[in-house]
Formats: C-alpha cells, structure tokens, sequence
C-alpha cells in the first residue's frame, strides 16, 4: 500500500523540492501541501522527527583533501555508526 494514492511523478518531485527549501515542520504542514490536495492519504505513521543523522566531515591539509561520510542512528543512551564511507554519498 503507498503512503498517498495516486500521487504522480511531478506531485512527488514538487513535495521534494519544497521540502529541500524549507523542512515540513509538522506531519500537518506535510498533509496541507499543494501537492497532496484531493488526495486520500494514509498519515498514521508519519513523523517530523528521526533518530537517523547523516554526518560529513571535510579536511583540507595543504593541497590534499578528505571527505568522510557517518550514518548515525541516536540511540537513549548511545549513539551507533550504521554505514561509513569516504568520498561522496
């Protein structure tokens, strides 16, 4: 089952986008959206919030530069790498 039945390809771009520009704050800034008007929406599961962080560090040393990328996942007590890499993600 979707989360929003029949939400077209541009409808999905559009929320992307806004959401790149300004994060939805709420679950209801995300349900009033242009894009998802007129259509039936299953928002029982859905959240502003996440326990998930990417992280990125860069370092510039003379010439040379590094670029490594962290998965956190937060949890009460500790925090715990999920996946690292070098480079881009």
């Amino acid at each position: 089952m979707a989360l929003v039945e029949g939400l077209t390809e541009k409808e999905a771009t559009t929320l992307i986008a806004d959401r790149e520009k300004k994060p939805f704050e709420s679950v209801q800034d995300f349900l009033t959206h242009n894009a998802l008007a007129g259509l039936k929406v299953d928002g029982k599961n859905l959240a502003t919030s996440s326990r998930y962080f990417l992280f990125t560090a860069k370092v510039h040393i003379d010439r040379g530069q590094a670029q490594l990328n962290s998965v956190l996942h937060r949890l009460p007590d500790t925090v715990k790498v999920v996946m690292r890499n070098q480079g881009e993600l």
